[in-house]
């Protein structure tokens, strides 16, 4: 499937998921941290389908969206105006923290599901 096909849902589900991999990624190098991923990651399919199901993951890592993540979006919503655009990306984001595929470092949970 090309970008432009998809639907704004999925366009706001795509950005959700790019936030929670390459942009967790680029953050985390910034910040020195280690982030060699030697494993896998979840495809943008598998990260859609999980988040349509409404199925919680992992409980343990279950939470609310962590406050760099609520600052990135707002940072967002001034540089874009798409405040529509911003909200349901965000909305993909919430979800993703509270059915647990956010791990502590802000990236998606790498286990197999």
């Amino acid at each position: 499937m090309k970008m432009q096909d998809f639907s704004s849902k999925e366009l706001a589900a795509f950005q959700a998921y790019t936030r929670l991999t390459v942009v967790a990624h680029a953050k985390a190098k910034h910040e020195g941290m280690n982030v060699s991923r030697t494993h896998a990651g979840m495809s943008f399919k598998d990260f859609f389908e999980i988040i349509e199901k409404d199925e919680v993951v992992n409980p343990y890592l279950s939470r609310e969206i962590d406050l760099w993540q609520q600052q990135h979006s707002e940072l967002q919503r001034k540089m874009t105006g798409n405040h529509k655009m911003e909200g349901a990306t965000m909305n993909y984001i919430e979800k993703a923290y509270e059915l647990g595929l956010v791990d502590p470092s802000g990236h998606l949970y790498q286990a197999k599901v």
